[in-house]
């Protein structure tokens, strides 16, 4: 069985070296989860993830309870991080989809999420308040952490606020490519020939867009072509958002992961 992984304070980051004894720095509901939940013993291996360094350890538990945790620290582990920045940035959508999105889309290793308000979003108008939104994002961000720890990731990928169509093409230019997937896109190339030929040009960050579960209108696509965006597809089915998104993101990554090994 997988060693269970924590994301620990960095407030001690410096102690953190082979053979030393350290508190590990967690939240009282992580340390419950620790002992209670995931019923942590002592003698047990865990990996602690210091935030902010994004170093992984692999540690011994030599004490643990509902207060404190404490370990000795027996190595580095190597990053299990993709070769490459992968974002998504996605067609917000209505219930709890936008948190399937997300949990996929961590476990896959995306690196930055975003949800896009597209002219097709099928979420009412009350949907886009404020205090709604706030809301929506506080829970996957929770859902966000609990995804990475479970993947084993190195990181915890964050999660921005829902932007408008014409913020996501001025974000756009911070990427070396950017592949919107369309089914409406003429021809080729598909989404793993987009991001292996992205990054034989040398790409190292990569933006994936999906639109709304009502489709990418015509206009909204050239916009984003207007910013260096090259459409791709997922073959011929059309696609649950969900189900687009996490199928992206797997595709994405593997041309990645198989494109650096070449």
């Amino acid at each position: 069985m997988a060693a269970h992984r924590f994301f620990a304070s960095n407030a001690n980051a410096a102690v953190y070296t082979v053979g030393a004894t350290v508190p590990v720095l967690l939240d009282t509901d992580a340390l419950r989860h620790a002992s209670q939940v995931a019923r942590v013993r002592v003698g047990e291996c865990i990996e602690v993830v210091v935030r902010g360094e994004w170093r992984t350890w692999r540690c011994e538990v030599l004490t643990i309870d509902i207060e404190e945790l404490t370990v000795r620290v027996l190595e580095l582990l190597a990053s299990t991080e993709l070769p490459m920045t992968l974002d998504l940035f996605w067609g917000y959508a209505k219930g709890d989809k936008n948190e399937r999105i997300v949990r996929s889309a961590v476990e896959l290793g995306i690196r930055t999420l975003c949800p896009v308000r597209f002219a097709r979003c099928e979420v009412r108008t009350s949907g886009f308040d404020e205090a709604r939104l706030t809301k929506k994002r506080a829970r996957l961000e929770a859902v966000t952490r609990s995804a990475a720890a479970q993947a084993h990731r190195d990181i915890i990928p964050e999660v921005f606020p829902l932007i408008s169509i014409d913020e996501l093409g001025q974000r756009l230019t911070r990427y070396d490519a950017v592949v919107v997937l369309w089914e409406e896109a003429d021809a080729e190339p598909s989404l793993s020939t987009a991001v292996s030929k992205a990054m034989c040009a040398g790409a190292t960050s990569v933006a994936l867009i999906v639109g709304p579960e009502g489709g990418i209108e015509a206009a909204e696509v050239a916009k984003l072509q207007a910013h260096g965006a090259v459409t791709a597809t997922l073959g011929n089915s059309i696609l649950r958002v969900e189900t687009a998104c996490a199928a992206a993101c797997a595709i994405a990554a593997e041309a990645a992961r198989t494109q650096m090994s070449v």
